[in-house]
């Protein structure tokens, strides 16, 4: 497997997970954020991680964001889909999304997990598609 270095040149922020008041996915402001962050000249969003919220989700919910980001990416900035969980089985589901959505990076290191199931992963990742 050949690394492109050039695909992560710029900078690339973590864009948070939109709620409406009733704690409901919002994808108007999902929309929102993109068409925002869209004006400035950052080359992507890492999706589902680094804010926290994502380990107070239903996979459902996850799945879904993934969904809302990658609809309303309308100026194709690169998408680094967050798929860390404590659940091996809710990895492989976001694996599979992540892929269907075209989204071509992903994240998935989880400290705390990720020694015990070091053989399951690599397994997983040879056997996924670039």
């Amino acid at each position: 497997m050949v690394f492109d270095s050039n695909i992560f040149k710029g900078v690339f922020i973590p864009i948070v997970t939109a709620f409406n008041e009733h704690d409901q996915l919002d994808e108007l402001l999902t929309k929102h954020l993109c068409d925002y962050f869209s004006e400035y000249p950052v080359s992507g969003y890492y999706v589902g991680g680094s804010t926290g919220e994502c380990f107070v989700q239903t996979i459902e919910e996850r799945a879904t964001y993934l969904g809302m980001v990658a609809r309303n990416n309308t100026d194709r900035k690169t998408l680094i889909a967050h798929i860390g969980s404590t659940a091996l089985k809710c990895h492989f589901i976001l694996a599979e999304l992540r892929k269907t959505l075209g989204m071509t990076q992903y994240q998935l290191y989880h400290p705390f997990i990720m020694t015990i199931l070091k053989k399951k992963y690599l397994i997983f990742m040879r056997k996924s598609p670039k």
